[in-house]
């Protein structure tokens, strides 16, 4: 059997066999909303860029962190001389936003990794200093 055009076959089933069509793509939108809501589901840090997002400057929304880590964050992308900026805004019920802003020989996302990876390494270092700490009163 063809369509009424006399293009490809369409395929035929018996009668009472339903043929499901294949799944359409998902957008990217529908990809982005998966990973956040995989990354709420599982506590992990997601990073959802939104507004201006360019090489010097950068708007994030920061998926299921607090002020808490949110201004650990800012601090330690301040230390970094290259970032002329930063801050963020944490409203009762909303993920909290952060904005950076580089002079340009770094990007925006590079001086957050690397305040990341600093904030990671200086976290590591107090974990071997309360691990000793502890050592000496068991």
């Amino acid at each position: 059997m063809s369509d009424e055009e006399g293009n490809a076959p369409v395929p035929s089933a018996p009668p009472g066999v339903l043929i499901e069509a294949a799944p359409k793509p998902k957008t990217k939108e529908e990809l982005e909303l998966e990973e956040e809501e995989k990354a709420r589901f599982k506590k992990l840090i997601y990073i959802k860029p939104v507004g201006k997002f360019t090489q010097t400057e950068a708007n994030m929304i920061i998926v299921n962190e607090s002020h808490g880590f949110c201004n650990a964050l800012k601090k330690y992308l301040l230390k970094n001389e290259h970032v002329l900026f930063a801050s963020y805004k944490r409203e009762f019920g909303v993920d909290p936003s952060m904005y950076v802003n580089t002079d340009g020989k770094i990007s925006s996302m590079e001086a957050l990794i690397d305040a990341c990876n600093r904030m990671g390494s200086d976290l590591k270092e107090m974990q071997g200093l309360a691990d000793d700490a502890l050592k000496k009163f068991k």
